[in-house]
């Protein structure tokens, strides 16, 4: 898990990243076990217990298991371009900044300063889904990995923000005709704060309760109730589900609404590189409260993009030893 977050002021933007992987291991716990097989026992009491291997693997359950430090997940794109990450930490053997570094040093970066932010977010998705490809072909599974890039038009003081999301996927989406590995969607525009990754106590604090049901909870209780029911749930991704509910006029009101009471100002750059820090120190923070392993922290790197273009301000530098 990660907490990556971009904030829009009025002559830039904020963009902050944490630095923690956090690997899942399949576990299964001895109380769901015994759970199982007590429903295995015959209905005379015996203990002749039968069942398939097929039953065990079942029974296991991704969990996460441990957290790994100094992963690069603000990555710096071009002048006025910055990508953030989150989910799988590698495709195709390769770590993201890695995948991301193979990729700049095929373009020269004054072509990719002028070229639309459109076209550029096309050929790094062109560039990754033939590494996803090419790991598909080894047999081996691609999980879920998004591509955040956040974009400033120093021409107009206007941040645009991309999300490209690779989809959890087996090697038999190569035999299937006309199948995107990378599907691309814009943040709207009154959004001035976009997080991903662990965001719950961000997104309260920011949008209140609703808007965090409806972007998080709905899909996911959506998606719980058709498999209960037996059916395919597939299509009910989240892009998906939200679109749905916009074109209700009384969801789509109550979304704005909720959002109307939680308006941010017009923040000034050094306000959201503030706010920016805020949102990463309560997640980090208040994780320490819940049974949960940590899961968001470590190295914690910010930059901003204004008409100057990218820089650093933290993170990104050796610091003197904490211990001299």
């Amino acid at each position: 898990m990660t907490f990556i977050a971009s904030v829009i002021a009025k002559k830039g933007v904020a963009i902050i990243a944490d630095s923690f992987v956090t690997s899942e291991l399949p576990t299964l716990y001895r109380s769901d076990f015994n759970r199982f097989l007590a429903t295995k026992i015959d209905g005379e009491g015996h203990d002749n217990i039968n069942f398939s291997k097929e039953d065990i693997f079942e029974l296991f359950q991704y969990q996460r298991s441990h957290t790994k430090d100094f992963e690069e997940k603000l990555i710096r794109f071009d002048k006025y371009t910055a990508i953030t990450t989150t989910g799988a930490a590698a495709i195709n053997n390769k770590r993201i900044s890695d995948l991301v570094g193979d990729f700049l040093k095929q373009h020269e970066e004054e072509q990719l300063n002028a070229l639309p932010i459109q076209e550029k977010v096309n050929l790094l998705c062109d560039f990754v889904t033939q590494e996803i490809i090419t790991q598909l072909q080894n047999h081996e599974e691609i999980s879920t990995c998004l591509f955040v890039f956040t974009h400033f038009d120093a021409s107009d003081n206007s941040t645009k923000i991309y999300v490209a999301r690779v989809k959890r996927t087996t090697e038999d989406a190569l035999v299937e005709e006309g199948y995107e590995f990378i599907n691309v969607t814009t943040e709207p525009d009154f959004k001035k704060v976009v997080t991903y990754g662990q965001t719950k106590t961000a997104e309260k604090i920011l949008y209140g309760s609703l808007i965090n049901f409806m972007t998080s909870g709905l899909p996911s209780l959506i998606r719980r109730i058709n498999e209960s029911l037996g059916k395919p749930c597939d299509e009910y991704t989240d892009e998906f589900i939200m679109q749905y509910t916009q074109k209700d006029e009384a969801i789509r009101q109550m979304i704005q609404d909720e959002l109307e009471l939680f308006k941010l100002s017009e923040l000034s750059l050094q306000q959201a590189v503030n706010l920016a820090s805020l949102l990463m120190k309560l997640e980090v923070d208040f994780q320490t409260y819940t049974e949960n392993i940590p899961t968001v922290g470590g190295v914690i790197k910010l930059a901003v993009i204004d008409k100057d273009g990218f820089k650093f301000i933290s993170g990104h530098e050796i610091q003197k030893p904490k211990n001299i």
